[in-house]
C-alpha cells in the first residue's frame, strides 16, 4: 500500500528511473490506476529534482484525449508493508489513468504485426492523433515532449493514441 490509498496489483513496466504498477485507488472505490514510482536515484541531484518537478508540473496542466491523464501525484509517498509504514523512505509517484488491459505501445504493435504494419487507415488515424496531440502540446500548453519514441505511444483497444512519459519535457516560450 502507498499512502494507505493505493494497493499495488502488478508491475507493468520498469525503466532506469521508475517502476510502473497497476494499482487500485481505494479513495475512488478501488478504481484501477497506474502508479509511476520514481526510484530514489532518479532525484538525487538538485537538477534531477527540478526535472521531476517539471515533469509533474507539465503533465498536470495537460488535458487532451491523446495524452495520458495525470490524476495525481505525491512528493512524499509512504510505502506500507503489511500495514507498517516504511519510515526510512519516501517516494515520489505519479498517478495516471489506466487504459485497460488491451493496449500496446506502438513499438510492440509494429513488432507483433509480422511485417504487415497496421494498414493505411490505422496509420492515418494514428498520424492525425499524433499531430493533434503535438499541436495541443506546442501551441496551447507550451510543452515540448522531448522523448517521442514508439515506446512512449500507447494504443488502446479503440485505436486511441496516447502519448506517455513526460519525464524529459520542457515548457515555456517555444517561439
Amino acid at each position: 500500500m502507498i499512502d494507505q490509498r493505493f494497493e499495488i496489483r502488478k508491475k507493468i513496466d520498469e525503466g532506469t528511473y521508475a517502476k510502473v504498477y497497476l494499482a487500485q485507488d481505494w479513495n475512488k472505490g478501488g478504481q484501477q490506476v497506474v502508479l509511476k514510482i520514481l526510484r530514489p536515484r532518479a532525484y538525487v541531484k538538485q537538477s534531477d529534482k527540478q526535472q521531476v518537478k517539471k515533469e509533474i508540473d507539465n503533465h498536470a496542466k495537460l488535458s487532451h484525449d491523446n495524452i495520458l491523464r495525470l490524476l495525481g501525484h505525491s512528493y512524499n509517498g509512504v510505502m506500507h508493508v503489511k500495514g507498517v509504514p516504511d519510515g526510512d523512505n519516501t517516494y515520489i509517484y505519479l498517478v495516471t489513468e489506466y487504459l485497460g488491459r488491451n493496449y500496446l505501445n506502438m513499438f510492440d504493435l509494429i513488432e507483433n504485426s509480422s511485417g504487415n504494419g497496421f494498414g493505411e487507415d490505422a496509420g492515418r488515424l494514428f498520424l492525425l492523433q499524433m499531430l493533434d496531440a503535438l499541436e495541443y502540446l506546442h501551441s496551447e500548453a507550451k510543452v515540448v515532449h522531448r522523448d517521442l519514441k514508439l515506446e512512449n505511444i500507447l494504443i488502446d483497444s479503440n485505436l486511441t493514441f496516447k502519448l506517455i512519459d513526460l519525464g524529459l519535457s520542457d515548457s515555456g516560450n517555444l517561439a
